[in-house]
Order: structure tokens, then sequence, then C-alpha cells
């Protein structure tokens, strides 16, 4: 039996493509009908906390909503083992982020990735790119070893137990695949694996 969804948590390393991603599934889901609220967090717990009572809030207003949040715990956490911070001062640091984390998967359902990209050097470039085309201030990778540090340490994220009882998937990404390629690997992921309300139905091909 699937697991029943209404979260959708897409975090990952910078210039991997997880803002493009969001964009795609919110404008996926409302074609099918169904309405969608879209959070972008920031990297502290101040905004993680704010984001989950939004969270929180939607979903008991709209039943059959889904929310797709633009960030997680995870990316908080890694960045903070790799500045060597111990393991057990970061889940103190953390313990009530998580729990409202907890909270909201064990009420609604949650489907967490980690989008990772090694090639750094493409990573950055497309930071750099989606900047100018938003007209935006640049935003660029400033420690290129600190990042490949936190792609090694998000790729083994769940493995360390790092997010108690929260289940991530890490969705490795080829800078030569398309956001459109990235994009139907997830949704064929979440096809197999959950039902939302009005449930994801697999498109007929052309």
């Amino acid at each position: 039996m699937r697991e029943y969804l209404r979260i959708i948590n897409i975090d990952g390393t910078d210039g991997s493509g997880k803002t493009t991603q969001i964009g795609l599934f919110a404008q996926y889901l409302k074609r099918k009908g169904i309405s969608c609220l879209t959070n972008h967090l920031d990297d502290n717990i101040k905004s993680g906390k704010e984001i989950c009572d939004r969270t929180m809030k939607f979903l008991q207003d709209n039943p059959d909503g889904v929310v797709i949040n633009d960030g997680s715990i995870a990316r908080m956490m890694v960045v903070d083992l790799v500045s060597g911070l111990t393991r057990s001062k970061i889940i103190k640091k953390y313990q009530d982020l998580m729990f409202l984390q907890e909270k909201l998967n064990h009420k609604f359902g949650t489907a967490n990735f980690l989008i990772v990209m090694d090639n750094i050097e493409e990573a950055n470039r497309r930071l750099i790119q989606r900047s100018r085309m938003l007209a935006a201030p640049v935003r660029k990778i400033e420690d290129f070893q600190k990042e490949k540090d936190i792609v090694s340490a998000m790729r083994r994220f769940d493995v360390n137990t790092m997010s108690k009882g929260i289940k991530f998937d890490v969705i490795e990404v080829s800078h030569k695949e398309s956001m459109m390629d990235v994009f139907d690997r997830i949704k064929e992921y979440l096809l197999e694996n959950f039902e939302i309300k009005k449930p994801l139905e697999k498109e007929p091909s052309d």
C-alpha cells in the first residue's frame, strides 16, 4: 500500500536545480486540479519553524492541498556538520524543529528529496546564470571545497540517521541531465510510492 502524501520537501546542494524542480511540480499539481502552496525556507531554525506553521495551517484549511517546500532541515544540519559541530550538538540544536517536521510527517505524510550534483563548477555556473536571468543579486559558490564536503555529507545524510525518523531520498543529478529529465525521475518515484487525495495518475504517452 502506497503512503499518503501531502508535503514534498526538496532540498539539496547549491546549483543542483531544486528550486526549478519545485516550480515544475507546482505547475504539474495545479494542472491536476490540486491546490498547492510553495514555501522557501531560509537556512535557519526560525525560518524552518515558520514554514512548519504555514504548512500546517494550509493543509488544515485545504484538505485536498499539497505543500512543496524549497529547503528542509537537511542542509542546515549538514552545513553545521561540515563546519565541525558534533552530531550530538547538532541533534540538540535542531530537536525542536525536528519534532515539528516529524509531527507534520505523521499527520500528513511527507516525501523528502535531497538533490545533489558533484560538478561544483557547473553548479556555480547555473547559480550565476539564474541570478542574471532573474536580474537578482548574483549568487555563487564562494568555497568550492566546503560545497564538495556538503555534497558528500548530504549524500550520507539519512545513513547517518541525523534526521531520526524522517526518511530522505537522495537524487543524484548529472550536469548532462535536463531539468525535465530530473523532474520525470522524481515524479516517477512519487507515482510508485505515494498517494495524494486526488491521486497522481500516469499521463498517457503521446
